[in-house]
């Protein structure tokens, strides 16, 4: 299978940069734990069960606010979950790349593209904004806020996100290539028919 880079940013090998996003995510994660656990402790919290009325609420010993208990729940759980499938996503690609299983690094993958396509809809749709007030008011500071920002800001994240995107779904279709190469050769050792993949290139064993 053809790959869309050879190389991120023409100089670094794919492995190198699937490593060092995957790294990234898990530094990224652990300060996030770090930050939840600063922001909560030494914060004397108890519930407290009024039997008058059908909720329970969270009472804030420091500075006497009641919430009700689903609110408290809500905002400590959502963020542990999110920490949570987000490291289990960057350990995934990263054994993925590490034991060359490409069914590892779907998700992360995807997880990236979409994200990576959310941000270009909300800076296009920021601009698209910044256009029509153009066309509103016909100013010449308006006109040169749009130029500049679809120089400084679109074209080069445009531009930034399809590379980082071509450069990961090239490293997933090498390792799928990799991986398909080994599992063939691994059959044939064994006297068993396996389909080549085509251009796929042969190892000597």
């Amino acid at each position: 299978m053809k790959f869309l880079v050879e190389k991120c940013c023409y100089c670094v090998d794919l492995e190198m940069f699937g490593y060092t996003l995957g790294w990234l995510g898990v530094v990224g994660n652990i300060f996030s734990i770090i930050d939840i656990w600063i922001k909560n402790h030494g914060r004397k919290e108890k519930i407290l069960y009024k039997p008058y009325e059908r909720n329970i609420y969270w009472d804030y010993s420091d500075n006497n606010q009641n919430e009700p208990f689903e609110t408290v729940l809500l905002r400590n759980f959502l963020p542990w979950m999110g920490i949570i499938i987000s490291m289990s996503i960057c350990v995934c690609w990263l054994y993925g790349i590490y034991k060359k299983k490409h069914r590892f690094m779907l998700t992360f993958l995807v997880m990236t593209t979409i994200g990576m396509i959310i941000i270009e809809i909300l800076i296009l749709f920021y601009t698209i904004q910044e256009f029509l007030v153009f066309i509103e008011e016909f100013s010449a500071e308006t006109f040169f806020r749009v130029i500049l920002m679809i120089i400084i800001l679109v074209i080069p994240t445009t531009f930034l996100c399809y590379h980082i995107f071509s450069s990961l779904l090239s490293l997933f279709n090498k390792i799928r290539n990799e991986e398909e190469v080994a599992t063939q050769v691994s059959l044939e050792n064994k006297g068993q028919v396996y389909y080549r993949p085509e251009n796929a290139p042969v190892q000597n064993v």
